[in-house]
């Protein structure tokens, strides 16, 4: 019963694994990086799980080991609190985790050594525990101590995405000290097991789809419309006032058209200011006026615009290497911008624009 348990849940992540490598394959210009590692971190999950399954008996103790290692990975390349840089080697570093442990069944499997007991995989789900508290810690201590930046991308979607990210890491540090707990309990650890690989699966959904969930997208899209830009209430002017705002709204445009200041991630409406000789009070009301947006909104609207430029002057441009040059400084706030104004995700436009781009030239 045990090892029918494991193959139908290894099967099923290796299918996962094959349509995710499959569907990153078929936009190859498209896919970031974060779905290339989730893709492959999911795949080994599948494969160090099998190679288990070849070890011998006790499986449902060791299996919870097997899938924490991967979920260590996929949580990793979600969570918004961790700079790409540093998910790179921490996602690498569990990927050769991966590699030796199933080499390690292997020659279990051929009797060179024995598998750990549940008491032994106790102790390694505790260490991975500890690994991944201290990082996790440590990641959420830099993204506070650099303040400003996180001042500068603190947008309601943002903090969503690091809510949701928290809930994650939590359960994730629930699941493991409630399997070092209960490692002797057969049940208790096919209990965890159950919860791990649905967590698996839930992380990969997210990786693959850009999503904040992974079960409640039209939840996510509830969120999105809630969101959307609507008209800014206008206050009653005089044709007077009317008209100093128009004239004010076409030097801030010209601005913008000529010297594209928001390409510069730490653009502030002092900056604006300066350059076209008015105050922020009349210029934001000249922005309200004129587009029914504020400064933030409107900054976005072109570094958007600018983004879907760049993405038809070259197709081959991927989404992580589209927002660093349209001035957004994190990937979370570009998606959550692109998405206001153009109701998709920048992957599935680029898709959909690289796909019409071809048509038109043939």
């Amino acid at each position: 019963m045990d090892i029918f348990f494991v193959t139908a849940f290894a099967t099923a992540l290796l299918l996962l694994a094959g349509a995710l490598l499959a569907r990153n394959i078929r936009y190859k210009a498209l896919a970031t990086i974060n779905r290339w590692y989730g893709s492959v971190a999911l795949c080994f999950c599948a494969i160090l799980m099998i190679c288990d399954l070849l070890a011998g008996s006790g499986v449902l103790h060791r299996i919870p080991v097997d899938i924490i290692i991967a979920l260590i990975s996929l949580s990793v390349l979600t969570n918004t609190f961790i700079d790409i840089s540093d998910k790179k080697k921490i996602v690498v570093a569990m990927l050769v985790v991966s590699v030796l442990l199933s080499l390690y069944y292997i020659l279990c499997a051929v009797r060179v050594y024995h598998p750990f007991e549940p008491r032994i995989a106790g102790r390694i789900s505790s260490g991975l525990g500890i690994a991944w508290i201290s990082v996790y810690t440590w990641a959420v201590g830099m993204r506070l101590w650099n303040i400003h930046a996180l001042m500068q991308s603190g947008t309601v979607w943002t903090l969503l995405c690091m809510s949701v990210d928290s809930l994650y890491a939590m359960g994730l540090m629930t699941l493991i000290g409630l399997f070092a707990a209960l490692s002797s309990s057969a049940c208790a650890s096919a209990v965890i097991f159950v919860l791990l690989v649905l967590m698996v699966a839930g992380q990969s959904v997210r990786i693959a789809y850009d999503s904040v969930f992974a079960v409640f997208q039209r939840h996510e899209r509830r969120i999105v419309e809630s969101m959307r830009i609507s008209p800014v209430e206008s206050a009653a002017v005089s044709p007077g006032q009317e008209n100093m705002y128009k004239e004010l709204y076409e030097r801030i445009q010209t601005y913008f058209d000529e010297e594209k200041p928001f390409l510069n991630g730490n653009l502030t409406i002092n900056d604006v200011v300066a350059r076209v000789f008015s105050n922020k009070v009349y210029i934001s009301r000249a922005i309200g006026q004129c587009t029914g947006r504020n400064f933030c909104q409107y900054v976005n609207y072109h570094r958007v615009m600018y983004a879907m430029e760049c993405f038809r002057n070259n197709t081959e441009l991927k989404v992580a290497e589209l927002w660093p040059l349209c001035g957004f400084n994190t990937i979370v706030s570009f998606n959550m911008a692109f998405r206001l104004f153009m109701d998709e995700n920048p992957s599935d436009w680029c898709r959909k624009e690289k796909i019409r781009l071809s048509k038109k030239r043939k």
